[in-house]
């Protein structure tokens, strides 16, 4: 009996050789395929193989790209930033410069006498404020009446002094006020002039004083002795006449006072 001939073993083809029937030329074609397959990216995933060193990464940056990099990580006065983050050198704006509030300022520590054109600004106390001369002769001729108050048991009649019918801590607080600059800062004050002429009743130095003025003056003012006018209690330590701070004065070029 004849030995039975040994079967050949087959050899698989290799994919990367060519098979019968194939050319050379298709046979690199499905290599390059494979090749893109196995290093392009799947599901947004980059595959290990496909990702490129740094030194790679920066030969294919443009050289105006790497120029701008490196101007935006300068610190604030030009030195570079020791991290190298662009973001960690953050220059140093104020809150103001970056669109955020203005800081609030806090108010001086001084009341304003005057305004920048010279104009004198009432303190708010009855100090310097004192009685016109028109006034003065005005009520001269009631004065033998004497006291015209008669409002204390320990009235003595004698005129001793001009005496506001209404109380003037009262009248003060009705006064007109105007905005105004001192060259640093914006006031809400009243000016000296006005407080003077509120003083005496409503009456400027200038008015003459007869007829239905005198009439008016003598509803306005009554003389009183020192006893009825301490009897009085009327209103005191108003606050109506000090200047209330604005804030600071923007320059002159925006200054609108």
């Amino acid at each position: 009996m004849s030995r039975p001939a040994q079967s050949a073993q087959v050899k698989k083809p290799n994919k990367r050789e060519a098979s019968e029937g194939e050319s050379e030329e298709e046979t690199e074609e499905e290599t390059e395929e494979e090749h893109y397959a196995r290093s392009a990216p799947v599901s947004g995933l980059v595959h290990k193989k496909a990702r490129k060193s740094e030194a790679e990464k920066l030969a294919e940056v443009p050289e105006w790209a790497v120029a701008e990099e490196e101007e935006e990580d300068l610190g604030p006065r030009g030195r570079a930033s020791k991290s190298g983050n662009k973001f960690a050198s953050r220059s140093k704006l104020t809150s103001r410069q970056r669109g955020g509030k203005k800081p609030m300022a806090e108010p001086p520590n001084y009341a304003p006498t005057k305004d920048k054109y010279g104009e004198k600004i009432w303190k708010g106390t009855r100090a310097g404020l004192t009685w016109f001369d028109n006034v003065e002769k005005a009520m001269a001729l009631s004065r033998d009446d004497g006291c015209q108050l008669q409002s204390s048991d320990d009235c003595t009649g004698a005129a001793d002094a001009i005496d506001h019918v209404e109380d003037f801590a009262t009248v003060q607080t009705g006064l007109e006020t105007s905005d105004v600059c001192d060259g640093k800062n914006h006031w809400r004050a009243i000016m000296l002039d006005t407080a003077k002429v509120a003083y005496n009743g409503g009456f400027a130095p200038d008015t003459a004083i007869k007829g239905a003025k005198l009439t008016k003056l003598g509803k306005t003012f009554a003389w009183s002795c020192t006893q009825c006018n301490s009897s009085k209690s009327g209103k005191k330590g108003l606050d109506a006449g000090t200047a209330a701070w604005l804030g600071e004065c923007p320059g002159e070029d925006d200054c609108p006072f």
